[in-house]
């Protein structure tokens, strides 16, 4: 059986299928030299254009866009540091739900905004 999700760090290492508990390893790692993690949902048309990428700001807060199989469907939505042992959990429930099949709860966690090139600096 072929994977259905692919996460990527910034390190270029590549994780099939990841756990549930492996995304909160990887969105808890995310540091200042390896901001970044990717994953590609394998299982829909168009390759590459459907994923949700995490980006840790060096306060503490994050960026989490979703792209929806087009550039009119590319989303962000930001999120304030979380001071503690699990300043991560908002962000990785909301990948972890992203990533199941049928679970849409991600979509009403936070407002989510259509991204623009102005984004981009």
């Amino acid at each position: 059986m072929s994977a259905r999700l692919r996460a990527r760090d910034a390190t270029g290492a590549v994780w099939e299928d990841p756990s549930a508990d492996r995304l909160h390893d990887l969105i808890s790692e995310l540091n200042a030299r390896f901001p970044f993690l990717v994953v590609e949902r394998l299982d829909m048309p168009e390759a590459g254009q459907h994923y949700i990428q995490v980006w840790r700001h060096g306060d503490g807060g994050h960026t989490v866009e979703y792209r929806d199989g087009s550039p009119e469907r590319h989303y962000r939505a930001g999120l304030a540091p979380v001071p503690g042992p699990f300043g991560e959990d908002e962000v990785t429930a909301i990948v972890c739900s992203w990533a199941r099949s049928g679970d849409e709860a991600w979509r009403t966690t936070v407002p989510w905004h259509r991204w623009t090139e102005a984004d981009r600096r």
